[in-house]
């Protein structure tokens, strides 16, 4: 059986693909066409809540890489994505829940192409 990290990460890999995105695990090595995603693992933490039950804490990072001048399709897809992540979910002995999202958004200079680079938080409560 999976961790419920993977889960999460291969249920939110797969969404993004349904949605129509091209997805990465990290940045690709070669060049690539714009836009894409990568997700990258976040962070987990447990807490006790009862003597004899605990939450974990799980959280990713969605990076959106769109060409500035696609400014209104790359704001479309942080919604899209923000939105994807609303649902609560089962997991294979987990039930799961949708702590918070962080959303930020700055103009990369740092290859030849000026680019948007969002950057989507996204947590859960795993239990």
């Amino acid at each position: 059986m999976k961790s419920p990290r993977q889960q999460i990460y291969d249920l939110v890999f797969s969404r993004l693909i349904e949605l129509g995105f091209t997805v990465y695990d990290k940045l690709p090595a070669e060049q690539v066409p714009y836009p894409f995603i990568v997700i990258k693992q976040g962070e987990s933490d447990y807490q006790n809540r009862h003597k004899f039950n605990r939450e974990m804490g799980i959280s990713l990072v969605v990076d959106t890489w769109y060409l500035s001048d696609e400014r209104g399709a790359h704001d479309e897809a942080m919604t899209r994505i923000e939105h994807s992540f609303f649902d609560f979910f089962l997991l294979d002995g987990y039930s799961v829940k949708l702590r918070e999202i962080r959303t930020s958004e700055l103009v990369d200079r740092t290859t030849n192409d000026e680019l948007l680079h969002g950057t989507i938080k996204v947590s859960y409560t795993v239990n």
